[in-house]
């Protein structure tokens, strides 16, 4: 799974956008069968794997996909995010300033209420 989230992105850097969406989906659908499972193990790689097909979603202009994965990849990793935010703070940001550039290109208001507690735990930790 891990391989494919990484092939999509590399296909989507060389300008393959509308190729990299199928390595995307197969990643999160594999990473949806892992974390079944084994939950605190894989949703965060799942969630990861969101953020990623997320991209590749706004990169062919579906701003409507690609803002629902980014908003299921932001509720997958929160949790996880307070509760070991050093492990996870990277990936937090860039999952919110996705989620809010897609927002942006669509011309749709974020989500105040999933974002605003992630955004005051990101600014906490920086401050």
């Amino acid at each position: 799974a891990m391989s494919l989230n990484n092939l999509a992105t590399f296909l989507s850097e060389l300008g393959q956008r509308a190729e990299a969406l199928d390595p995307a989906r197969e990643a999160v659908e594999l990473y949806r069968k892992l974390a079944a499972g084994q939950p605190a193990a894989f949703e965060p790689d799942l969630a990861n794997s969101l953020d990623t097909l997320a991209e590749m979603l706004g990169g062919v202009e579906d701003y409507s996909g690609g803002i629902a994965a980014s908003e299921e990849s932001i509720r997958l990793l929160g949790p996880y995010f307070l509760g070991q935010p050093a492990a996870f703070r990277e990936w937090m940001d860039v999952f919110l300033k996705r989620y809010r550039d897609l927002c942006a290109r669509a011309g749709q208001p974020v989500d105040h209420a999933l974002i605003d507690p992630l955004q005051a735990k990101l600014d906490e930790l920086e401050g």
